[in-house]
């Protein structure tokens, strides 16, 4: 009697233990809200490789190398393009929380305070600076190179640009006779794009919280922003530019596929405490994403599983990446600067002896130290 009840105690015991595994099984999943945590995640070395990757293909077009590698088989989309489209994919996500979280004018000073700062700075770095070195090193008349023609000096490059429009990108006649004439700071063309996002996810958030069913206010803004992006993607003039006050007119095939993934991000943000963060669904949307771009619908079909892929990543990779970009954020920096470095450097070594992965990797390191001074000098006094 004696051991059936010792049995009896031990089966009881390991029956208790197999429904408690069991329970543990059946927890909840790790949700996107946990995942956007602050240093819950490496979005923040996610940005700086994006930039990075921006560098990279620019430097095939500063250097004069044709077309670069992905360009070659993506029919179009290079890993520029598809760097800028996961910036707006991320900014969708921490931007679209933010225009949930704040007073519409606290969130456009906050805005206005990431973006124009280090943009102003990178005007007068970039027109001033470094159009001063490469006329000197190139041995210009520096009147001559920097002053005229009139409409298209250093002196209206910033003035010109002041406003985010990003309306001129040459340097007078510094660039002259370079493998890459036309601009100083190629870059700059997507910040304009960046913030009329800002703006008109303003309104959609605002105009959600306000209504009686805000799910299906942006359930019906996402689906129109599909269509109309597939609409935009169509061969012909379906689309003509797109007006902005002080932005300037936006190519609508660019700011519709960019919106796209900035309101897919953001969507997924608003819907963050339900939807789950799987390993499988990372490697599975990361894969099918990398698979639209030589398929040629990378716009807009792999726009949408693009944010969720990013944040999978940042979630999964290892923990050692999630401090990276904490406490220094150089992407911005990377960002701005890395065009007119790659042009300084072209300026001052014969770039037929280099070629494109040379120069990426040297423009890249000679970047860090200009992207550090930036954040430090510049973005981060005006970040609270």
């Amino acid at each position: 009697m004696a051991n059936w009840s010792c049995t009896s105690v031990s089966r009881d015991t390991h029956e208790v233990d197999q429904r408690e595994s069991i329970e543990i099984l059946k927890e909840d999943p790790l949700y996107l809200s946990d995942v956007l945590q602050r240093n819950q995640n490496s979005l923040g070395f996610i940005r700086l490789i994006f930039a990075a990757g921006v560098i990279i293909s620019h430097s095939w077009t500063i250097g004069g190398y044709g077309f670069e590698p992905l360009t070659l088989t993506s029919n179009g989309i290079s890993l520029g393009l598809f760097a800028v489209t996961g910036f707006f994919a991320l900014s969708g996500m921490l931007i679209g929380v933010s225009a949930e979280r704040s007073q519409s004018g606290e969130y456009l000073r906050r805005r206005a305070s990431r973006i124009l700062p280090g943009y102003w700075v990178a005007l007068l770095v970039s027109g001033i600076a470094f159009g001063l070195s490469i006329a000197a090193v190139r041995g210009l008349d520096l009147r001559n190179a920097l002053l005229s023609p009139a409409n298209g000096s250093v002196r209206t490059y910033v003035v010109n640009n002041f406003p985010l429009s990003a309306s001129q990108y040459n340097l007078g006649h510094v660039l002259d006779g370079m493998p890459y004439p036309n601009g100083i700071n190629g870059s700059l063309w997507s910040l304009p794009y960046e913030f009329a996002c800002y703006l008109v996810v303003l309104v959609v958030i605002k105009w959600a919280i306000a209504s009686v069913k805000p799910q299906r206010v942006l359930v019906m803004v996402f689906a129109l922003s599909l269509v109309v992006a597939i609409l935009a993607n169509k061969q012909g003039p379906i689309f003509v530019g797109i007006p902005f006050p002080i932005l300037g007119s936006l190519d609508s095939r660019l700011f519709f596929n960019l919106w796209l993934a900035f309101m897919t991000g953001s969507m997924i943000a608003y819907f963050r405490t339900t939807i789950p963060i799987r390993l499988s669904w990372t490697l599975a949307t990361s894969l099918i994403v990398l698979l639209t771009v030589p398929g040629d619908v990378f716009w807009p079909w792999g726009v949408l599983l693009l944010p969720y892929a990013l944040l999978g990543i940042g979630h999964y990779l290892p923990n050692k990446f999630r401090t990276i970009g904490t406490k220094r954020d150089l992407s911005y920096g990377m960002y701005l600067y890395g065009f007119p470095v790659g042009q300084l450097i072209v300026a001052i070594v014969d770039e037929t002896k280099w070629n494109g992965p040379l120069l990426a990797a040297t423009s890249i390191v000679a970047t860090i130290p200009i992207a550090y001074l930036s954040w430090t000098l510049i973005e981060k006094r005006f970040i609270n």
